[in-house]
């Protein structure tokens, strides 16, 4: 039985206006697997194509099925904006592609008109529409599904209902809904929903699609515009519950428009855990939901670690949006945990933190005596972890010799009076051995290189590692090219209650960083950070993936430059989660210096360090540059071996972060 939905679709040749654009030949081999479908289609084309189609469909023993349309591209709606879009893009185009052009975005903004003239005239008397891409055939396979067969999409349209179906493809702020924020949301190429497929009843698809080409003239009037997808944005909200939301990448559309069965890492990377990001619980607790029933119903394939992260991001956002569902979602991850074993396993790599969070849960308690399961409350939650009141978190390389002798000179200096303190040091080196084999001192991190990047993945899996191994109270995080006075840090430290509760980011020397519309303050990398026991709770479920978020974060906010910078990565995360920034300042009888050491030929400057500052009893401040104070040579320099004499006299005025 053919589907009760109309299929509408769009065949037009733009290689006449733009070279770019794809050639006559081409669009008919691609639109094929959409001919070969047993639905209801109308296809709107020019007179090039009319006869072809009518062919193919006739070929197919469909021509009682099909409507083709012919209209002129110059006589589209929308090709009156023809003369504005040109000037718009003039203007400001950041995210230019030579593949398409002002046509191309008419084109594709022109599909809502398409859909409002059959649901008008409704030729096949059906009760819901669709609107398809026609350019998706690739060797007669649909490039939007996995293992295409047309039963799957049949089966897609016989389950569809008369709400609005659309696929999810990644999260966005929602300050972008706003007028004034516009333009830098069309500053880079920022993904929300997949255009390439989508559907819905009549009556409510009137409401939206008139909505839509609303949006349309709105944004191109402000100046802007460049594909029909971002106009969705708006409806996403405003339509919430009239939406029926699919999740995943554009390669999945047919598999998970109606339950997400294909690519379920995407899925829980690109749109989960940016909805818990973002703090939309409501959106994050119904892409669990739905993602779980792909899971658990239809068999979906996953990871067991993504499976985890599923389950425990459906906790969190049912917390925030449907409490009273909380303790039934926490029974469930046991009962999960119970008949899975691989899953349980995850589950036991990060119990500790799992179960502190359900305890906020009234009635975990006694859910945990009815079913008599032993748990690590906040009491013994640290148990088999050592305890330390600070441990050293230092991203390090032992492959290149220079910087192989800034692990050994710290370890013959400042690190050898951090052991005799019980501070404890990691270095924490990429995964290529070298004959620095103490394992409760040189951590060799799997899958990481020892390049300018892999900083900022030594920097946080260290992190990770420290929590997973220590119970610590202050993590300090630096380079090997900084030299710290551990006696004044310790001093320093304990002007803080560290049994209190305090999520403190505690630095001297930094600045601000732009990412989108956020002032992000960041201590300096160089003299390095510190964070408290609980941001490091916070901050952990996330560092096995906060890399790969970081990277799209700057991607999305044009300032690619960042990437690699990983204090900026570590500011970013304190200011959207509102964390407390500690800036150890001076008063005007403070002398500051020193951030960073990397001081060649220190015995020859001796003479100066003895008159500016080995003379003077100066207060100290954190985390200052060292090229403020010192002359040229001490800044443009590498570590050299110092004197040991220097660095004892050196040490006891220096206080560095």
């Amino acid at each position: 039985m053919i589907p009760d939905c109309t299929v509408v679709t769009a065949l037009y040749n733009l290689h006449k206006y733009h070279n770019k654009s794809l050639e006559m030949n081409t669009l008919t081999e691609r639109i094929n697997v959409v001919l070969e479908l047993p639905v209801y289609l109308v296809i709107f084309t020019e007179k090039e194509f009319v006869e072809i189609l009518n062919s193919k469909r006739k070929e197919y023993g469909f021509s009682n099925i099909t409507l083709v349309v012919e209209k002129k591209c110059e006589d589209l709606p929308k090709y009156k904006y023809l003369s504005q879009v040109n000037a718009n893009r003039e203007l400001y185009w950041p995210t230019r592609d030579e593949r398409t052009s002002s046509y191309s975005h008419l084109l594709t903004c022109s599909k809502f008109d398409f859909m409002l003239e059959i649901i008008k005239s409704n030729p096949f008397n059906t009760s819901k529409i669709a609107w398809l891409d026609s350019l998706l055939g690739i060797n007669n396979k649909m490039r939007i599904c996995e293992n295409y067969s047309k039963e799957i999409f049949i089966n897609v349209l016989n389950n569809i209902t008369h709400k609005f179906h659309i696929q999810v493809l990644n999260v966005n702020d929602k300050k972008f809904k706003l007028d004034e924020n516009k333009k830098d949301f069309y500053s880079s190429y920022k993904y929300v929903v997949c255009g390439g497929f989508f559907s819905c009843g009549l009556e409510l698809g009137k409401k939206i699609l008139n909505k839509l080409n609303e949006n349309f003239v709105r944004i191109t009037n402000l100046g802007f515009g460049h594909g029909e997808e971002h106009l969705f944005l708006e409806i996403l909200d405003e339509y919430y519950d009239d939406v029926d939301k699919g999740y995943g990448d554009y390669g999945q559309i047919i598999n998970n428009i109606l339950i997400p069965t294909c690519n379920i890492n995407y899925v829980y990377n690109c749109i989960i855990k940016r909805y818990l990001n973002f703090s939309y619980h409501k959106e994050c607790y119904d892409s669990c939901k739905k993602t779980l029933l792909g899971i658990e119903k239809q068999n979906a394939c996953c990871s067991p670690d993504i499976y985890m992260n599923i389950l425990f991001s459906y906790y969190v956002s049912a917390f925030y949006h449907k409490n009273n569902e909380a303790l039934e979602i926490i029974k469930h991850i046991y009962s999960v945990c119970k008949n899975n074993s691989v899953v349980k396993l995850e589950f036991n790599k990060n119990k500790i933190f799992f179960e502190k969070q359900f305890q906020f849960t009234n009635g975990y308690k006694q859910f945990l005596e009815n079913a008599q399961i032993q748990v690590n409350t906040i009491s013994n939650k640290n148990i088999n972890k050592k305890k330390y009141n600070l441990v050293i978190n230092i991203f390090a390389c032992a492959t290149i010799e220079k910087y192989k002798k800034e692990i050994l000179k710290i370890n013959e200096t400042w690190g050898k009076r951090c052991q005799e303190l019980g501070v404890k040091i990691l270095f924490f080196l990429g995964e290529e051995k070298t004959d620095l084999i103490d394992d409760t001192i040189y951590i060799y991190l799997n899958d990481i290189n020892n390049d300018y990047e892999s900083a900022k993945y030594k920097q946080n899996l260290g992190l990770k590692y420290i929590y997973e191994n220590y119970d610590v109270d202050y993590i300090y995080t630096c380079g090997t090219d900084t030299y710290l006075n551990i006696d004044k840090l310790l001093a320093y430290l304990k002007t803080f209650d560290k049994n209190k509760k305090n999520d403190l980011y505690i630095g001297g020397h930094g600045d601000f960083r732009q990412i989108g519309t956020n002032n992000v303050y960041i201590h300096s990398g160089g003299s390095g950070f510190i964070i408290t026991k609980s941001i490091l709770e916070n901050l952990y479920p996330k560092l096995d993936t906060i890399v790969d978020e970081w990277n799209q974060i700057c991607s999305n906010n044009n300032v690619k430059k960042l990437i690699n910078a990983c204090d900026v990565l570590m500011g970013y995360y304190i200011h959207i989660n509102n964390f407390t920034i500690i800036k150890n300042k001076s008063d005007n009888k403070t002398e500051v210096f020193i951030s960073r050491v990397a001081i060649k030929n220190i015995e020859n400057n001796t003479k100066y360090l003895n008159k500016k500052y080995l003379e003077n009893n100066f207060s100290i401040l954190f985390g200052m540059s060292i090229a403020k104070y010192l002359p040229p040579i001490f800044v443009k320099s590498i570590m050299h071996p110092l004197n040991n004499l220097l660095l004892d006299r050196f040490s006891n005025i220096v206080s560095i972060i």
